[in-house]
């Protein structure tokens, strides 16, 4: 459920026949799922609060998902760009096409009003991840610190950005980033449908 006027998202079912299950013996036991209180979600539980723009790393306004056929990046166009953003935005948003296979998806765009921006979509094939350092290399003079990376990529290639470019990789679990950004979409957008 989700309840607009307090920001938050509580997890329950409301499938009575997944609240208790019948045992061999015909005993009745609490399912654990339902077993414990609904949990509540807010934008602060999940850390996402509004960025100091002019003292963060622009690295902040990319997430990347380095996976076996497929490397997804997330980037947040902020709508008041920061200098240090500037550049790194420009290119995002100037093509659609990245080298040989990247491609920014433009019908995922997701607004994000809370934040004053949007979200942009992107992916290329992993096997072209060296590829794609260069073509940056080549393209940005970034300010980027810290990148945040999930799967074995952000593991895999945290040498080559180190190396290539100078950015350090901070690798984050996926599972526990996919349920954030779940739980992110159901409160900025409570009317709207959520597949993964």
């Amino acid at each position: 459920t989700v309840d607009i006027e307090t920001d938050s998202v509580s997890l329950t079912s409301n499938d009575e026949e997944s609240k208790r299950e019948e045992t061999d013996s015909g005993a009745k036991r609490s399912n654990f799922l339902t077993s414990r209180s609904p949990r509540k979600y807010s934008f602060s539980c999940l850390g996402l609060n509004p960025r100091d723009d002019e003292s963060t790393d622009p690295g902040a306004c990319i997430g990347v998902d380095f996976g076996g056929t497929l490397t997804k990046v997330v980037f947040f166009e902020d709508d008041s760009v920061s200098e240090s953003a500037k550049e790194l935005t420009e290119y995002v948003l100037s093509t659609t096409k990245y080298g040989r296979t990247g491609e920014r998806d433009t019908h995922l765009q997701l607004g994000c009003p809370r934040f004053g921006g949007k979200f942009h979509f992107t992916r290329f094939e992993s096997s072209h991840t060296e590829g794609a350092v260069k073509l940056l290399k080549s393209k940005l003079r970034h300010r980027i610190q810290i990148l945040h990376g999930t799967g074995g990529g952000a593991h895999k290639y945290k040498s080559l950005f180190k190396r290539e470019l100078g950015i350090d990789m901070e690798p984050h679990d996926e599972l526990a980033t996919v349920v954030t950004g779940i739980v992110y979409i159901l409160l900025e957008h409570p009317d709207t449908e959520c597949y993964t």
